[in-house]
């Protein structure tokens, strides 16, 4: 006796409902830090774990040698950023000021500040949820070279420690 599709359909349904249900749990168990780190793993680029929730990737520009992006995970967000320079050895004028805020609209998806302890920072905020790996490898990419661009602008205005 041929089934129709019908009654087909509605044995083998149950079926793909618990099939798909256990899919979905199973991706709903990745933390956003493992998947953070996952995505790291396989986008290919060097890093070093500080913490279950926080990386370090290393990168060289044309003039800053070394150039240390952070990418830590906060709630549902990745936020990977650098600080170009330090309190300590910035020399805030009003120059300054002015390159940093003609920067902040010459790069997509960079924030360019400073930070409540008085560092510059250059900053990209990812949401995890729809991340994945090229997005994450590009966003890395984008965020050294803008650290490297925000390096060389402000130079001038960095004053060599003693």
């Amino acid at each position: 006796m041929k089934e129709t599709i019908f009654k087909l359909t509605a044995r083998w349904l149950p079926l793909l409902v618990l099939v798909a249900g256990v899919q979905v749990a199973a991706s709903a168990q990745e933390t956003n830090a493992t998947k953070a780190a996952r995505l790291l793993n396989e986008s290919g680029h060097k890093f070093t774990k500080v913490s279950d929730a926080v990386w370090t990737v290393p990168f060289s520009g044309e003039t800053q040698k070394n150039i240390t992006v952070v990418a830590s995970v906060s709630d549902e967000i990745l936020v990977v950023f650098s600080v170009i320079a330090e309190k300590k050895s910035l020399n805030p004028t009003p120059e300054l000021m002015q390159k940093l805020l003609q920067a902040n609209s010459e790069y997509d998806y960079v924030k360019i500040g400073i930070d409540k302890d008085g560092d510059l920072f250059v900053r990209i905020d990812l949401t995890i949820r729809v991340m994945d790996k090229d997005e994450l490898k590009m966003n890395l990419d984008q965020l050294a070279a803008v650290a490297d661009a925000i390096h060389a602008a402000v130079k001038p205005h960095v004053v060599k420690p003693k």
